[in-house]
């Protein structure tokens, strides 16, 4: 299963889409910021299903255009791309 979190960069704004690959092991991460390089890190914890993640703040996104990181601890994963959003 593959869910959908946004987290803020608290340095500009920048909304990024984590797409999280729910597996059995906790996900750590480290990513920069496409707009200010800025290093955002945190863990996903797959146990209680919890993000803990600094200098950024899980929000939501209601934007057409956003930056899309994949996380998991099982798979390979592209690198940062830009997502246009599906509404339908």
């Amino acid at each position: 299963m593959v869910d959908n979190k946004f987290i803020q960069c608290n340095a500009c704004g920048t909304k990024i889409n984590l797409r999280i690959q729910v597996g059995a092991y906790d996900i750590p991460f480290h990513i920069q910021c496409p707009t200010c390089q800025s290093t955002m890190h945190g863990k996903v914890y797959i146990e209680e299903y919890n993000i803990n993640v600094e200098n950024a703040d899980v929000t939501n996104c209601d934007d057409k255009e956003f930056y899309s990181v994949e996380l998991s601890a099982e798979f390979p994963t592209r690198k940062s791309n830009i997502q246009k959003a599906r509404r339908g």
